[in-house]
């Protein structure tokens, strides 16, 4: 998106007094700004676990085969 010089200076003057209010709640929202626009095209999983403290990183390239999207997962059969 192309903005004129003003009106690029007006938004970082007005982003100025959000910063000092809360300078670690400003840096994060900006940062979640970012990355929602970055990742806007990309496929997101979420993960999720219990009792666990590893990291988990994610590669957010999109290179899953064709074969592995279409591939049919049968259900697990109860042992009784």
């Amino acid at each position: 998106m192309n903005r004129p010089a003003w009106a690029q200076a007006g938004l970082f003057t007005n982003q100025l007094p959000a910063f000092a209010a809360a300078p670690s709640v400003y840096s994060k929202m900006a940062y979640l700004k970012a990355f929602a626009r970055a990742s806007a095209s990309s496929r997101k999983y979420i993960v999720l676990t219990t009792n666990s403290h590893d990291v988990i990183q994610f590669d957010l390239q999109d290179s899953i085969a064709r074969d592995i999207l279409n591939m049919k997962v049968e259900a697990p059969k109860s042992s009784k």
